[in-house]
């Protein structure tokens, strides 16, 4: 096998059956499997997916028991040479090649992670590789007032585009986790998700875990895909944004060291 695609659900209702099947429309060329997790949705997914996509393997948890425990339990059934965590609001385009992924991947062994190309909904580029966060950047980044000072606008600005531009391949600090492709190989050399995470910042400890094992994390543009991107802890103070905060908080105290001496 020499993909397996894990992707973990929450009620995400039509989005996760246009992913589906953008899968299984653009994905050619090698042997892959379809996991999906499903976080105990209420919007009915699961049977849809096992009536409309029965091939696809589907581990439904009795609760949700958060993103980096559903990766996880996704990995530990997965057979491909290749993992690739993809979040159910993702579409497959037209340039998407994942022989020519593979094929980097298989070329540049000093790549322990790769993130494609995000494009919104009108078309634009998405900022999804930032630099490594400090904890003045996510007070900033929160805390309205602070957007005031230029200073803060500059830190903000700073971590959120990183890149000069968004058209050649270069490594990062960290990828947004909708589309992350690793390895095996990799995944054997510096563990799973840490379930620490319920949702949040698993991603920016992922890479930063592979940072530390000596490898590289590459954003790739040269593949596009679409991401249907909410941002649901932007929308006021609600349980996501408790989330994001508390989440945040396990973040900085896991690796507060080695944040202090990036500075």
């Amino acid at each position: 096998m020499d993909l397996s695609i894990i992707i973990v659900n929450y009620n995400s209702g039509d989005t996760l059956i246009e992913c589906l099947s953008s899968i299984y429309e653009r994905v050619e060329g090698i042997t892959f499997e379809v996991i999906l997790v499903d976080n105990h949705s209420a919007d009915g997914s699961p049977h849809e997916i096992k009536r409309s996509f029965p091939q696809v393997y589907l581990i439904e948890n009795e609760r949700n028991i958060g993103f980096s425990r559903a990766c996880n339990r996704g990995i530990k059934r997965a057979g491909g040479d290749f993992l690739l965590f993809l979040n159910p609001d993702i579409i497959m385009c037209k340039s998407i090649s994942f022989p020519e992924l593979l094929d980097y991947m298989k070329k540049n062994r000093r790549t322990g992670l790769l993130g494609c190309k995000l494009i919104n909904l009108d078309g634009t580029v998405q900022s999804s590789c930032r630099r490594f966060p400090d904890i003045l950047t996510v007070i900033f980044k929160r805390i309205s007032v602070f957007q005031c000072f230029s200073f803060a606008r500059k830190k903000v600005s700073d971590y959120l585009k990183p890149v000069s531009n968004y058209t050649e391949v270069q490594n990062v600090d960290w990828l947004l986790g909708a589309f992350l492709l690793t390895s095996r190989e990799i995944i054997n050399k510096i563990g799973p998700f840490d379930e620490r995470f319920f949702i949040y910042f698993e991603d920016v400890d992922f890479c930063r875990r592979v940072h530390r094992k000596g490898y590289e994390v590459c954003y790739y543009p040269l593949m596009e895909v679409l991401h249907y991107h909410k941002r649901e802890s932007a929308k006021g103070f609600n349980k996501i944004l408790f989330l994001h905060i508390w989440s945040g908080i396990k973040y900085f105290w896991k690796w507060c060291g080695e944040v202090k001496s990036e500075k």
